[in-house]
Order: C-alpha cells, then structure tokens, then sequence
C-alpha cells in the first residue's frame, strides 16, 4: 500500500510538472502577444497623433500641430515616410510653437502665477530641451512654487543650466540659487 501511495505521489508530482512547464510556456506566448499588442498599439497612437498634427498644418496652427508632434515622443522607429513628415512638420512649427508658449510662460511668470508658468516652461522645454533660458525659468518657477526653496528637481535644472553654458549670464544666476 505504502509504495502504491508512493507512487501515487511521484505520477502528481510528474503531472504537475507537466502542467506547470505548459504554463510557463503559455505564459511566454502570451507576454509575446502581449508586446506585439501593445507594439501596435503605440503604432496606432503614433499615426494618429500624426495625422491630428497635419490637420491642424492644414488649418494653419502651427501651435497645435507642434504640440501633437511632441506628444508623439520618439518616431526613429516607425517607418521612413512617417518620419519625414513629422520632420518636415517639425520644422515647419516648432520655433512658432516654442515662441507662443514662451511668451505665454513669460506673462504668467511676471504675473506671479508661478505654477502655469512652471506648466508652460515645461512644454517649452520640449521644444527646446537644450535651451539655457527655458531650463534657467524651469528651475526659476520650481523654486518659487516651493515657497523658494530649491528643490532636487529645481537644482537638477540650474546645474544643466550652468552644464550646458557655464559662462552665460543664465549660468551665474543658476550659481547664485545653488549657493
């Protein structure tokens, strides 16, 4: 009876086994199908952020349409012909969609309304992420919405400030908020 039982055990235990390999090789299946979902679906968001953003080209708002292209992120992977439209779309509306944000971040600055202004150097910036003037006011309105403290984040922006030039009138006022 004890070897019957024994072997009982051993047929579960082998069984189980079995089972537990063909679930672990479901499970690889389905994380694969996973990814190719989620793949297209990003594709998906790609294409039809890029054709809100010819549309609003079309109709002439160069400030829509540049802000669809950034929310677009990344595009070095999708295909040839979507590339060259959003660079062609790209060039044709950053600088205008840059220029209005940053006026409307200046006004809301000068304002004293720190926290849009915040929000809106915040789009600047990815329009122009290599702009002293933009991550200086970045950092600027961080402090000041911290009841001027400088903040991790805020000094993370006076130091790329200070990084990318160090002998600029923005660089020396970033140094006087690190000291």
């Amino acid at each position: 009876a004890y070897s019957e039982d024994v072997d009982k055990l051993n047929i579960s235990i082998s069984e189980l086994e079995t089972q537990l390999k063909k679930l672990g090789e479901e499970k690889e299946s389905m994380a694969g199908e996973l990814a190719i979902a989620e793949n297209k679906a990003k594709t998906n968001d790609i294409y039809n952020l890029l054709i809100q953003a010819t549309s609003y080209y079309m109709a002439n708002d160069k400030v829509n349409c540049g802000l669809k292209l950034v929310e677009m992120g990344d595009v070095q992977s999708m295909g040839e012909t979507i590339i060259n439209l959003y660079n062609t779309l790209k060039t044709a509306t950053f600088e205008d969609a840059y220029r209005h944000y940053n006026t409307v971040a200046y006004t809301a600055e000068k304002a004293g309304n720190y926290q849009d202004a915040l929000n809106t150097f915040l789009i600047c910036e990815k329009f122009k992420p290599a702009n002293v003037e933009v991550l200086f006011h970045i950092g600027f309105n961080y402090t000041k919405t911290n009841n001027g403290v400088v903040s991790d984040t805020a000094k993370s922006y006076f130091e790329k400030v200070i990084a990318l030039e160090p002998n600029s009138g923005y660089a020396s006022m970033a140094k006087d908020y690190l000291n």
